[in-house]
């Protein structure tokens, strides 16, 4: 067989054969794979975008409609919580019991017929007692009552004004009287 001949019709160019040509010939072969995997990149991020979008446009649907809810919500929430305040008011109350039955049960007993009570409050272990007496000696009793029941604590005396213009023989008073825990 015959030898196979090759013929090349470019002339040999001593460019190509220099160190700086063929690094501008692996450059050019090398760029364009850099530019084709770019494109490659674009494309695939292009075509991502609609699923991207897709998908954010499900999450604000998702986040309009928890809105509503928590929106529809809220008033009951703060009823919950108002009558969740009460309860916790009310059991820490009921623990601190004030035994206002007893309290006024004892209170019937150490007063005076001399004393007529024209009010009387109890908040905790205070009582306030506020009257009007014919005499000292009405007074005077209900005080040594008072420092006689143990279950007194301490009196305090606020007011005690003799007689006014309307009625001159009585006496008015207030007494607070501290109750033992």
């Amino acid at each position: 067989m015959a030898a196979k001949h090759t013929v090349n019709l470019l002339p040999r160019d001593s460019f190509e054969e220099s160190g700086l040509g063929k690094i501008v010939k692996w450059a050019t072969s090398v760029g364009r794979w850099i530019v084709v995997f770019a494109d490659l990149v674009v494309i695939g991020s292009f075509l991502s975008r609609f699923y991207f979008d897709t998908k954010l446009a499900d999450y604000h649907d998702d986040i309009k409609e928890k809105q509503a809810i928590v929106e529809a919500t809220s008033q009951f929430e703060n009823t919950f919580r108002g009558i969740q305040k009460r309860l916790n008011l009310i059991k820490a109350l009921s623990s601190k019991k004030i035994d206002g039955e007893k309290k006024t049960a004892f209170l019937s007993e150490v007063f005076p017929e001399e004393i007529s009570l024209s009010d009387a409050s109890m908040a905790g272990d205070k009582i306030t007692l506020s009257g009007t007496s014919r005499n000292q000696l009405g007074i005077a009793a209900l005080i040594k009552n008072l420092l006689a029941s143990p279950q007194v604590k301490n009196i305090n005396v606020s007011q005690f004004v003799v007689g006014d213009r309307d009625n001159t023989g009585k006496i008015k008073f207030t007494i607070f009287v501290t109750w033992k825990s």
